[in-house]
């Protein structure tokens, strides 16, 4: 049987991001996507928080290692609605200073919950934000995590 939605209890462990609270970003900011409407507008809105250096749309058919072979441990990646199984996100993690990762698939909730001691240390030493839910859309995760940044816009 496939679950179609965690519960809040194992939602609030994986989610460490404030709400309304803007998370610092270093260096080179790097933004992956997905390339559907889903992940255009979530990148579209992270632009309006993070002044962003390169955007790059994915897709499933790419191997992570293509989209992040030239990051250095200074910069900084953010994720909208783009599931990655855990080694590819560890893989992302081990190369720069800081993942956000913004996402709404039940896959990244389960490769996540799977591996929940390595994600708990990435959290604590600040390596890794999460705001993951898949009740909504990737869109609306940004948007509901930002929302303070776009009341002028509304």
């Amino acid at each position: 049987m496939v679950v179609n939605t965690y519960n809040e209890k194992a939602l609030e462990s994986i989610n460490n991001l404030e709400p309304n609270v803007i998370p610092k970003l270093s260096g080179k900011i790097i933004c992956l996507h997905h390339n559907d409407n889903d992940g255009i507008f979530a990148a579209k809105l992270i632009k309006n928080v993070y002044d962003v250096d390169t955007f790059i749309a994915c897709n499933y058919t790419v191997k992570i290692d293509e989209y992040v072979k030239n990051l250095a441990k200074t910069d900084s990646v953010i994720i909208v609605d783009f599931s990655l199984h855990y080694k590819d996100l560890t893989t992302i993690m081990d190369k720069v200073g800081k993942v956000l990762y913004m996402d709404h698939h039940i896959t990244t909730l389960m490769s996540l919950q799977k591996n929940m001691r390595d994600v708990i240390e990435r959290m604590k030493d600040n390596t890794l934000l999460c705001n993951c839910d898949n009740r909504i859309s990737g869109t609306r995760i940004v948007y509901e995590a930002f929302k303070s940044k776009f009341s002028s816009y509304l």
